[in-house]
């Protein structure tokens, strides 16, 4: 039996603040942040929180799920839309599992979890964008895409179709 469990953000708000200084670990990881002042760091953090906080409320979108042993956060996921516009893409970004909990089957949890609440939404199509991961995804029925340029990154553009038009 799993010593985890994947909860809705909005039930956990304390975990907020580790989710965001995860993915802005990751944030930095993945960018050319070396170039940024202490200032326009500190900025950008900033920024993830307020972000961040607009995952704290029951609307449907934007949605993060928090994998969770008891207490603690140690993995996440989010939908979100990039647009007001309800015919936007949906995307599934900022999976995320700490490093001491990998390879236990939570990664593939979030992304099952992410997947069904986009279903429950009636979402055809779900997408995502990976900066050095799509192979993982391409395991669990992903389609590459394309691959193109965000924020000065190279990243790969990934798809899932997920519920079909038509009959078959």
């Amino acid at each position: 039996m799993a010593d985890w469990a994947i909860t809705d953000l909005v039930e956990h708000p304390e975990w907020l603040d580790p989710i965001v200084e995860w993915q802005y670990a990751e944030w930095l990881r993945l960018s050319d942040a070396a170039a940024l002042s202490q200032s326009q760091l500190a900025k950008a953090l900033h920024e993830r929180q307020l972000h961040m906080q607009t995952r704290l409320t029951r609307d449907p979108l934007p949605k993060t799920f928090v994998a969770h042993s008891g207490d603690q956060p140690v993995g996440s996921v989010s939908l979100v839309r990039f647009s007001t516009d309800p015919d936007a893409k949906l995307w599934l970004t900022n999976l995320y599992v700490k490093p001491s909990w990998r390879y236990k089957g939570i990664g593939s949890a979030l992304l099952a979890q992410g997947e069904i609440a986009a279903r429950g939404l009636e979402v055809k199509d779900l997408w995502l964008y990976s900066h050095d991961s799509a192979d993982y995804y391409l395991k669990f029925g992903w389609r590459w895409e394309k691959t193109a340029e965000l924020r000065g990154c190279r990243v790969e553009v990934l798809h899932k179709q997920l519920l079909r038009s038509g009959p078959f």
